[in-house]
């Protein structure tokens, strides 16, 4: 949730306790379009706060989960594959696609090098084997690949997902401001003569632009006071030397 969104729920959360705790003098308005408009708008903030968060540590799962993966297929699998193909099949056709992928290459990028890779060794598993792999090691490697290509359309689908949270929280916030004005008429109409009532209800529905540091004000700090010169020392005179004339 962005800062402003949460300032918006936070006002919205506010107003609601105001309508609560002031029901009795506020007879209808609690059963009005405009406080049912805002005991919505706070439910689906919740809500998609909620979603929101989710997708959040689901992306960052991802994320880990691929670094992971990423790891151990090259070391369990391709670099494995690329050195027993530079000792053995360095003069085969295929053999461009069986070196290692650079060190920078990650996410789709390196699933494209490991299928590529699995393919290209197809042809000449008796030959890795004989060298030393696992006889499985070309569905082993599949399997990995295909594990960490799922992982990557997670991790992107979350990201879809909360993208999605934050345009619709945008959403909701709006809706909540409408929800404000709403009650704002009908409280003004409901108690015009109450001033510290509606005073109260101004300062609840005020939402906030930026964080206000209690105790803190504009007038509350000092402006610096540039520091008193000091003044000179005296200058100290010199005694001059005394000429003794010749008798």
């Amino acid at each position: 949730m962005q800062k402003n969104q949460a300032y918006v729920r936070a006002t919205l959360v506010r107003a609601q306790h105001f309508l609560d705790d002031n029901a009795a003098a506020l007879g209808p308005v609690n059963n009005s379009g405009a406080r049912k408009a805002l005991d919505a708008a706070i439910a689906a903030f919740t809500d998609r706060s909620v979603a929101q968060g989710e997708h959040r540590i689901g992306s960052t799962g991802e994320t880990s989960k691929q670094r992971s993966l990423s790891v151990a297929l090259r070391k369990q699998y391709l670099r494995p594959i690329a050195k027993v193909a530079a000792a053995r099949l360095s003069a085969v056709p295929e053999f461009s696609s069986l070196r290692m992928p650079k060190g920078n290459i990650e996410g789709q990028y390196l699933v494209d090098a490991a299928k590529s890779m699995a393919n290209a060794a197809t042809s000449y598993v008796d030959t890795f084997t004989a060298a030393g792999l696992k006889p499985d090691f070309l569905d082993a490697l599949r399997a990995m690949v295909q594990q960490l290509e799922t992982s990557l359309g997670g991790r992107t689908e979350h990201g879809l997902k909360r993208r999605g949270s934050t345009i619709a929280l945008g959403s909701e916030a709006n809706n909540g401001r409408k929800a404000l004005n709403l009650l704002d008429a009908a409280i003004q109409q409901q108690i015009p003569d109450n001033a510290q009532l509606l005073a109260e209800w101004k300062s609840a529905m005020r939402i906030p632009k930026k964080p206000v540091n209690a105790g803190t004000s504009q007038s509350s700090i000092a402006t610096p006071v540039a520091p008193a010169p000091v003044p000179a020392a005296p200058a100290v005179a010199t005694p001059t030397p005394e000429v003794t004339a010749a008798a």
